[in-house]
């Protein structure tokens, strides 16, 4: 099996369960996600030439083609789904976005809330904008408060105690507006690489700020309390130190708020003000994300993309994705509501490097770039089409009146399809 011996000390460390072998693993994922298939139509397009036999349940030719295609090397799940479909635990999301109130009730409730959500396996991002400023005044106790980095440092201790899954370190995405009092330390925080050890930090940047660097103008800083503005930066300057510091220790990045809620799917349910620890996919508060990377190195043929076989694969993957959040067991209520809500999907690509070589292009080049563009375009509309097929068939995700495919009257399953997701564990090479 090519894909588990290129994967065997991980999958050993991280995923397979005792006495599991690699296939066992693979089974067991197909499995657990295809038993909600008895609920809905079948799909005999999905399947390979080879599985018309009909002997057997939809269920099972399903399963079985999951199974198959992974274990082939064409597309892997992510970890949650490795480590946890069909045992005891059964979560599956990757990537969750947790609500922030200016409260110690409502902060310590994150706090744990969160600490639920690392120990099943899952990755947490937090926007600390609505804290208060260091020093502002708290009015029910007459004191000050200690600002958001300090509550931060709290969450990164939370996250060095509760390891993810057991099996692998607690991951976190914290994000400060760039007009919140504190963000010059912020931005300065990290290049101490003893500091927040368990996040990445990234600056929400809006439209407005952009525009003062580009005019070198001040820009005013709002205590989040109040809505009083308390102060002013050098927008030119300010954007100066973010690029330095990130030249200095890659943090902090930049997260482009305004351009982020101008694609937001469901602007009726909210801003979205945070995402996940890689940045890839933003989320509403207490939202959460299933993903999946197709290896499209394997579909590289002869110097050509076979289309054809890529079509089918994405199809079968956004049907697995789909089925798994009826399956998926999360662990707070809010976030059941809220994945429901929108069934949000995260799938993506990997074997980019390994598709350029077998196509004989450059990676750096313009036609590089127009191979790797053609293939996600690619795998987005085939996505879409088969989202919106499933959202005929199954029904549209619960928010889409008011959603940007309600507004349009365009059926869809799931509110998001497409992401990048870091592989660096999934991916297997074919060399």
């Amino acid at each position: 099996m090519k894909v588990a011996k290129y994967l065997e000390s991980t999958l050993k460390k991280r995923y397979l369960q005792p006495g599991e072998t690699p296939d066992d693993m693979l089974k067991r994922v197909a499995k657990y996600v295809a038993r909600v298939e008895s609920n809905y139509e079948p799909d005999p397009g999905l399947l390979s030439k080879d599985k018309a036999d009909t002997s057997t349940t939809w269920k099972d030719r399903i399963a079985e083609e999951w199974f198959e295609t992974m274990e082939q090397g064409y597309w892997l799940p992510s970890s949650p789904f490795l480590m946890n479909a069909g045992t005891k635990v059964n979560m599956l999301s990757a990537c969750f976005v947790c609500g922030l109130e200016d409260s110690m009730e409502g902060i310590f409730s994150t706090l744990g809330k969160a600490a639920i959500i690392q120990k099943t396996g899952g990755g947490t991002g937090f926007n600390f904008s609505k804290l208060r400023a260091e020093g502002a005044t708290i009015n029910s106790t007459g004191g000050t408060s200690s600002g958001p980095l300090s509550f931060m440092e709290i969450f990164n201790t939370m996250g060095n105690t509760v390891k993810q899954g057991g099996r692998r370190r607690s991951a976190n995405m914290g994000i400060l507006r760039i007009d919140h009092p504190d963000i010059l330390k912020f931005i300065r925080y990290k290049s101490d690489m003893t500091k927040l050890t368990n996040f990445n930090v990234s600056v929400a940047v809006t439209d407005k700020f952009m525009t003062a660097v580009k005019n070198k103008e001040k820009f005013e800083l709002i205590e989040p309390s109040t809505g009083k503005v308390v102060g002013e930066i050098d927008a030119y300057e300010t954007f100066k130190e973010i690029a330095y510091r990130n030249w200095l220790s890659a943090e902090p990045g930049l997260l482009f708020i305004d351009t982020v809620n101008k694609a937001n799917p469901t602007p009726h349910l909210g801003n979205i003000e945070a995402t996940n620890p890689c940045g890839e996919i933003p989320l509403l508060p207490w939202e959460a994300c299933n993903l999946a990377s197709i290896n499209v190195e394997r579909f590289v043929k002869n110097g050509t993309i076979d289309w054809e076989g890529l079509d089918r694969i994405v199809r079968l993957v956004v049907r697995f994705l789909d089925d798994a959040i009826d399956v998926n067991e999360l662990p707070l209520p809010e976030i059941e509501a809220a994945v429901r809500k929108t069934r949000k999907l995260g799938l993506g690509i990997m074997g980019l490097h390994g598709a350029l070589i077998r196509a004989g292009i450059p990676y750096d080049t313009a036609e590089g770039r127009e191979f790797a563009s053609s293939i996600m375009a690619f795998v987005n509309a085939k996505g879409h089409e088969y989202s919106s097929r499933l959202g005929k068939e199954r029904g549209n995700f619960p928010a889409w009146e008011g959603s940007c495919f309600g507004m349009s009257n365009m059926p869809m399953r799931n509110a998001t399809i497409t992401t990048i997701a870091p592989t660096g564990r999934l991916c297997p090479s074919y060399q």
